[in-house]
């Protein structure tokens, strides 16, 4: 799924957020793709690769999108 990231909680590399209203986590095993998990800001694009499980998604990959110039 795609979209901004919201709520942002959590240390690298255990995030929690928010993307298009599905709850996201990331762990140790999450794959971020452009940069490592201290670019995941609030705000930021990204693109989110993962199993849904109990109404939340446990990232495999997070692709991080750049900023807009």
């Amino acid at each position: 799924m795609d979209g901004s990231v919201t709520g942002l909680s959590g240390q690298c590399p255990a995030l929690a957020f928010t993307v298009s209203g599905v709850a996201v986590i990331t762990n140790a095993s999450t794959d971020f793709k452009n940069g490592n998990c201290r670019r995941v800001d609030e705000s930021r694009g990204v693109s989110v690769t993962g199993r849904l499980t109990s109404g939340v998604v446990l990232a495999s990959e997070v692709e991080i999108q750049e900023r807009p110039r």
